[in-house]
């Protein structure tokens, strides 16, 4: 029994000898000239946006604007005679925001600059 054990101490030793001391490779980092770049006219190097948004509703609540990962945005008090007009950032790649209000939570589309939605009157539904 005491052979085994010190044979598989011996092999184990080996082997961690062995897997342990490898050499990691660099990558090779390729250098570019940013003046031979081919970039379009158009393109801005912007990752992110402004983004208007218009709200109203029929009660006064608290509301909150929040990205698809739960990140909040914006938060305020809705007021019915007023409503709610902000301008947020976005980062380009959200296409949808959830909006809190009386309890529900509404998803909407984020794509263009702005957005403007009336909610639903939670009594009648309309």
């Amino acid at each position: 029994m005491n052979k085994y054990i010190l044979l598989f101490s011996v092999a184990f030793l080996i082997a961690m000898v062995f897997t342990g001391c490898s050499r990691d490779d660099k990558p090779e980092i390729t250098k570019v000239n940013m003046d031979e770049l081919n970039v379009p006219s158009g393109f801005r190097y912007e990752t992110a946006r402004t983004f208007s948004v218009n709200l109203s509703g029929s009660f006064l609540s608290p509301i909150t604007i929040k990205d698809t990962d739960d990140n909040v945005l914006f938060r305020g008090l809705l007021k019915p005679e007023k409503g709610i007009s902000t301008k947020i950032t976005l980062p380009y790649l959200t296409n949808q925001l959830v909006l809190e209000y009386m309890g529900k939570a509404y998803t909407l589309p984020s794509t263009g600059s702005s957005l403007s939605y009336t909610f639903p009157d939670p009594i009648t539904g309309r």
